[in-house]
């Protein structure tokens, strides 16, 4: 009998992980996020043992965040293998420590009225989003797909982005799988299972078993959110005013393997292939007005300590013959020994720009090693001898077209899956974001189709085009109501390969130089959640009380 209950747990556990990984790329079934922790709750409703109820979350969606970011083994072997073993399990405890919570608030919630029963609920998805917005400061700051990332392909879902970013489209989605989940559970009450004292033995239970009508209107508030999030995209695009052509953007994606990247015996190779890329794109259609090259694109940096300037001068002879403005993610050593992973700009014969962008939010054990001094250990399988200096501004690079001037938005690598970043960059004045990217690390897996969900993200809650460039993928851009406009794919319909292309960037002119409610007054919906969340803790109280 003892068994029995730990199996249900367990396949509970398993069916919300599976389900919450299926939601994301590889298996892109966006739908599946509006459903994935319904078996969880509906267990946790029976109301389980604490520890029984964190361990199988535990299990579950430590399953779940294993396959979602299984291409991390490929990040220097072994050791990838064993992050992807440490960081899963650390990733999977957010949602176990949300399914604690919601074993002791839930339970007593359901058999309460509708406003207790709406406040339980709004309290426990303000608990997800908070936990969300911890992972982009815990474990030095990792928010790999929210749950809002789910919907990139899925523009109607995404538009409350504009005024709560991506945690006002997490809040949604996980109040939607609350919400149904007590409508599952007041379907099927019975007598038995309405009796105040709860002794009724199982069988008794089971035998009047039925399904009953009930009322439930905190579903319908649900529903009602998200019949506003596809009302708002039917209205901003029926309110949109003819798109205008901003600039052609050509991304060059050399697709040079990580491993070989920094070899000197490739150097003269990467050269090559970066300078037949680039004179691919500078004859492809529509002409381009600026080139992108990818982070870390050529194998010397562009400034450095001793101030040699030949990398600066090669690019920029190509910059001079093509007439064409090229933007490069580059290395730079200063001379005061430092280092930065930064972009640049070069201008037809104006040359290197007087500014660059350096990387805020450097990636842990890839740019630098926290708690170098205490974590010695870590050198001897980490080989990275100097740790990057982050960058300290989020000024755009200026492009001039013709006449106009385009304020190009930086973000490097990452960079991109941090909200607050992307705000910053507008905020600055940026009219559209460029992101430069080596997801060459993480092989030929579902890695890059998740980095660039992250983009789409952003697109939305700013406003502004992003367009991405990847040293193998994924390479395209995005409009500012997160629709995917265009794609550099292989013949296979991948995006993992060696080549360039150009894409005309457009924009509504109704949004020039504006900013989103989202851009102005930032992450407001981590305050209602957390308000709501605590007003559901006073109510649990008062019941106990």
């Amino acid at each position: 009998m003892t068994r029995r209950p730990c199996l249900i747990g367990a396949l509970a556990g398993i069916t919300s992980g599976l389900l919450h990984f299926a939601a994301f790329p590889p298996g892109n079934v966006a739908e599946a996020a509006y459903v994935f922790a319904i078996p969880l709750l509906l267990w946790l409703l029976t109301n389980p043992p604490r520890w029984r109820t964190f361990f199988c979350a535990l299990g579950g969606f430590w399953l779940s965040w294993f396959l979602l970011i299984i291409w991390l083994r490929h990040v220097h072997p072994p050791m990838g293998s064993v992050g992807l073993v440490i960081l899963s399990f650390l990733l999977g405890l957010f949602p176990a420590g949300w399914a604690l919570a919601g074993r002791w608030i839930l339970p007593n919630a359901v058999k309460r009225g509708f406003g207790a029963r709406l406040l339980a609920l709004l309290g426990m998805a303000g608990l997800w989003v908070i936990l969300e917005w911890l992972k982009t400061w815990v474990l030095t700051g990792f928010p790999w797909l929210p749950l809002a990332a789910s919907q990139w392909q899925r523009p109607p879902m995404l538009q409350t982005a504009e005024f709560g970013g991506q945690y006002a489209v997490s809040f949604i989605l996980i109040f939607f799988n609350l919400t149904l989940a007590f409508y599952i559970k007041r379907l099927f009450l019975t007598p038995a299972n309405d009796e105040k004292d709860g002794k009724a033995d199982a069988p008794a239970k089971a035998s009047r078993l039925k399904l009953r009508w009930q009322f439930c209107p905190e579903f319908y508030v649900a529903l009602a959110l998200v019949f506003v999030s596809v009302w708002l995209y039917v209205r901003t695009v029926g309110k949109a005013q003819e798109r205008e052509p901003m600039l052609n953007v050509a991304a060059v994606q050399p697709w040079i393997p990580a491993d070989l990247k920094w070899d000197q015996s490739m150097v003269n190779e990467n050269f090559r292939v970066l300078r037949q890329l680039t004179e691919q794109a500078v004859i492809s259609t529509p002409k381009p007005d600026l080139i992108l090259w990818p982070e870390a694109a050529p194998p010397y940096p562009i400034i450095n300590a001793k101030g040699q300037r030949e990398m600066e001068l090669w690019i920029q002879g190509g910059v001079d013959k093509h007439g064409i403005p090229l933007i490069t993610g580059a290395l730079a050593q200063f001379p005061n020994g430092e280092w930065a992973n930064a972009l640049f700009l070069l201008e037809p014969e104006k040359g290197l720009y007087d500014g660059h962008y350096a990387k805020r939010r450097l990636v842990p054990f890839g740019e630098y090693i926290p708690l170098r001094d205490v974590l010695f250990f870590i050198s001897t399988v980490v080989p990275l001898d100097i740790d990057l200096k982050p960058g300290d501004h989020s000024r755009p690079l200026p492009v001039t077209v013709g006449e106009e001037t385009w304020q190009a938005g930086p973000l490097i690598c990452y960079e991109d899956i941090f909200s607050r970043l992307g705000r910053e960059v507008v905020r600055s004045g940026a009219d559209f974001i460029v992101v430069v990217t080596n997801d060459g690390w993480y092989g030929e897996e579902a890695g890059a189709y998740q980095h660039a969900a992250h983009s789409v993200l952003r697109a939305v809650e700013t406003r502004r085009p992003v367009v991405r460039c990847g040293n193998h993928g994924w390479s395209g851009w995005i409009d500012e109501y997160g629709n995917v406009r265009d794609v550099l794919l292989a013949e296979d319909g991948r995006v993992y390969s060696r080549q360039s292309k150009s894409f005309a960037l457009s924009y509504d002119p109704i949004w020039r130089d504006q900013l989103t409610f989202y851009a102005r007054y930032g992450d407001w919906v981590l305050w209602l959640g957390g308000l709501f969340f605590l007003a559901a803790i006073w109510q649990r109280r008062q019941t106990v009380a």
